[in-house]
């Protein structure tokens, strides 16, 4: 019997996350009552996602074995770095600087991390998400969030 080669590692290792993820979402939610689709219990939709993530990892790990693809690249730290220091930029200033600067903060923080980003794309895309997310949250959602910083 012939060794399985793994012909597309990337896919491999998106396949390993998704399968990871899945099983630890049927093992922590192993407790939960299912239910039906007629009347949920409270694991019905951690349940669903699970199987989902792993028909997913099931089509990755086949895609890896039978298609030939690109190896996986070194993470970039700037990258890395500037992502997660947005996200964090935004979740500590939503509050007191309001959605739209928050926004603006994160996108351009965010914009960062890729090198070939030009200043004038990141000032369009910055403002560009502000008023999307202003317009998706607040008026199509009506979640209470402050716009504009609150002074006080």
């Amino acid at each position: 019997m012939p060794a399985i080669r793994i012909r597309s590692p990337q896919e491999f290792w998106s396949g390993s996350i998704f399968g990871f993820f899945g099983a630890c979402g049927l093992w922590f939610g192993r407790d939960l009552r299912i239910g039906s689709p007629e009347a949920m219990g409270p694991g019905f939709l951690p349940w669903m996602l699970s199987i989902i993530l792993l028909g997913f990892a099931a089509i990755l790990f086949w895609r890896s074995i039978a298609i030939e693809g690109p190896k996986v690249e070194r993470p970039g730290l700037r990258s890395n770095f500037f992502v997660l220091f947005a996200i964090v930029a935004f979740g500590l200033t939503i509050e007191r600087l309001g959605l739209v600067i928050a926004t603006i903060l994160c996108v351009g923080l965010a914009s960062l991390a890729a090198r070939d980003m030009r200043w004038k794309e990141a000032i369009a895309l910055s403002l560009g998400m502000a008023v999307f997310a202003v317009v998706v949250f607040i008026y199509g959602l009506n979640q209470y969030l402050d716009i504009w910083p609150r002074w006080q």
